[in-house]
């Protein structure tokens, strides 16, 4: 099975630019993160939604503690208010580096690109052609094709 086919193609984030932005092209082409590139696009690092959340939105302590949380917790909810602020907030400081970025060439085998995945512990790789970055593979873009091989 060849990745060409799973690519989604996606935004990119750059220095500067909000959370919002970023949480919009992750979520217009459906995936959890995007490659933060720098002027000569080149990849420098990656812009995770989780990450940005962990980092803005959940303290610590009540990750320690999570399971012992209840369903019912209103003193910890995000109040709307901070998410807005979340919202204009630059990515820089949430911008994880270069080395936590998994890039696969255009003809990568799957098997590498589920093998890097796991050594990574993500869903997502970013895929290149040359140094070029063309878009995302998921794990669940994968088994969406898988499934499509069966109709």
């Amino acid at each position: 099975m060849n990745i060409r086919n799973i690519v989604v193609p996606t935004g990119v984030a750059r220095a500067g630019m909000t959370v919002r932005e970023c949480f919009r092209f992750c979520v217009q082409a459906n995936v959890p993160g995007i490659p933060v590139v720098d002027a000569q696009d080149r990849i420098v690092g990656r812009f995770s939604i989780r990450n940005t959340l962990k980092e803005t939105c959940i303290p610590d302590y009540v990750v320690a503690h999570a399971e012992l949380l209840g369903d019912h917790v209103g003193c910890l909810a995000i109040p709307e208010a901070h998410a807005r602020k979340v919202l204009e907030t630059v990515i820089d400081p949430f911008v994880m580096p270069v080395d936590t970025v998994a890039t696969v060439d255009l003809d990568a085998p799957v098997v590498k690109v589920l093998a890097l995945m796991e050594k990574y512990n993500t869903a997502y790789i970013f895929v290149v052609d040359g140094e070029r970055y063309v878009g995302t593979v998921t794990v669940m873009g994968i088994a969406r094709r898988m499934l499509e091989l069966d109709a």
